[in-house]
């Protein structure tokens, strides 16, 4: 099947050193992160640094101002080291974080929405480096998907990453309204990994 609905097309290319934490079907509970307003996803990553992860903090408003409706967006993009071999050689991850921000549970087929995480390098090359089906996402549930690759310190244009969420065509006439994502604007975010280095400015 082909996703494409309200966001960016994307484009396909070779896939590499694919983590994904989880595949297909509805959202894996043992996957799902739950917090409270204005507290910070738990990480459940090796290595994470939450000062270099700002946006791993929900939105802060309180749960009568979440929208009334059901809203996937993006909350985050988190970076992870996973192992260092030296300096300024080792492993990481990087992971897209999407959350249901909405009082009403997102209730859906398995499959009629993918989350896609791509890597552009700085020739301007893009990729799509990582993807995952998820279903139902209750008020404020997460669903994941990560991708690992080597790293090292002394690239000098480290490339950027993006995540969207991309929905089945004809998602908005399925006769389900429990699918209709509410907030069209918010399903997609990007992060510069040069702030990946940090990682290994000491030994663990």
């Amino acid at each position: 099947m082909t996703f494409f609905k309200r966001t960016v097309t994307p484009m396909i290319f070779g896939v590499a050193h694919l983590f994904i934490t989880a595949c297909g079907g509805e959202s894996d509970p043992s996957q799902l992160q739950d917090t409270r307003p204005g507290e910070r996803l738990p990480s459940g990553l090796p290595g994470i640094d939450l000062s270099l992860n700002p946006d791993l903090t929900p939105p802060g408003l309180p749960p009568d101002l979440w929208p009334n409706c059901e809203d996937p967006y993006v909350s985050a993009i988190q970076f992870a080291k996973v192992r260092q071999d030296s300096s300024s050689r080792g492993v990481v991850s990087i992971t897209a974080v999407v959350t249901n921000r909405g009082r009403q549970a997102f209730l859906s087929g398995a499959g009629q929405q993918v989350i896609q995480l791509y890597e552009e390098s700085s020739g301007g090359v893009v990729r799509m480096v990582a993807s995952r089906a998820f279903g139902n996402l209750n008020p404020n549930q997460t669903a994941t998907v990560r991708y690992q690759r080597s790293w090292w310190t002394g690239d000098e244009f480290p490339p950027v990453y993006r995540a969207i969420i991309v929905y089945d065509p004809d998602i908005s006439i399925d006769g389900n309204p429990n699918n209709d994502d509410c907030g069209t604007t918010n399903n997609s975010r990007e992060r510069n990994s040069i702030e990946i280095n940090r990682l290994f400015s000491s030994r663990p």
